[in-house]
């Protein structure tokens, strides 16, 4: 069991664990949302939100955490990550307002559209395969493309909806490629290198169906060089981890 300061994840049953990325993205969206400027404003805070690909529902319960109104649906392809997904969910302060549904994300229709939605999505392309399926369908993204993800973000997106995702530095560009064909343009984007001037390893980006003003990505690193957590990784991650 992962234990944070407000709530603890089981993740043995899940295809996708407790890790540095799902975490990563979650601190970052609730800095960049609540602490809005007037470049990247935020006119209020999101009511319904998503979670595509929520495996042990890390993301979702940080997301309760840091939007105390906010009704929160995490979906999934994997049936074992969505069961331990509702117990998570359950054994929780936000029971309430945290849904966790077995269904692929093409398929989903809540019958309406989210303030917020974010993904920590599958990555991998033609790589070395887990003799596990359900690990296969975690990882690689045979079951859900760039192209799907982008056009199911776009038909469950509100009007002004903000998509935050990460990935890899290399995919997380051919998404943003790809973005501006299904109506997604990218607002802000974080570089997140493992170490001080070390090249990005993880892109963190936001995608609204507004046309932004251009703006610089934003560099940051995880790690100093004796293996703490730096000032930004720090400052960002404090209302979390123990």
């Amino acid at each position: 069991m992962f234990r944070f300061q407000h709530f603890s994840v089981e993740d043995d049953r899940s295809t996708m664990k407790v890790g540095t990325d799902a975490v990563l993205l979650a601190c970052v969206v609730g800095d960049h949302t609540r602490h809005s400027t007037p470049l990247h404003p935020y006119t209020s805070t999101p009511n319904n939100l998503l979670d595509i690909g929520t495996g042990c529902g890390v993301i979702a319960l940080m997301m309760a955490q840091l939007f105390p109104h906010a009704t929160i649906d995490a979906v999934d392809i994997d049936q074992e990550s969505v069961a331990q997904t509702d117990a998570n969910f359950r054994r929780s302060d936000w029971a309430d307002r945290l849904h966790a549904h077995h269904c692929d994300i093409q398929r989903w229709e809540p019958g309406r559209r989210y303030d917020l939605i974010v993904s920590n999505p599958p990555y991998f392309s033609n790589s070395l395969r887990s003799p596990s399926d359900s690990r296969n369908r975690a990882r690689h993204d045979d079951s859900l493309p760039t192209s799907e993800l982008l056009a199911a973000v776009s038909r469950l997106l509100a009007e002004d909806g903000t998509f935050w995702c990460i990935l890899p530095s290399p995919a997380a560009e051919k998404l943003l490629s790809e973005a501006a064909s299904s109506g997604l343009h990218c607002r802000q984007k974080v570089e997140v290198s493992s170490h001080e001037g070390g090249d990005p390893i993880r892109t963190i980006f936001e995608l609204t169906r507004h046309v932004p003003s251009p703006s610089e990505p934003i560099r940051q690193y995880l790690r100093e060089t004796d293996g703490t957590r730096s000032p930004w990784h720090k400052t960002i991650s404090q209302e979390f981890y123990l």
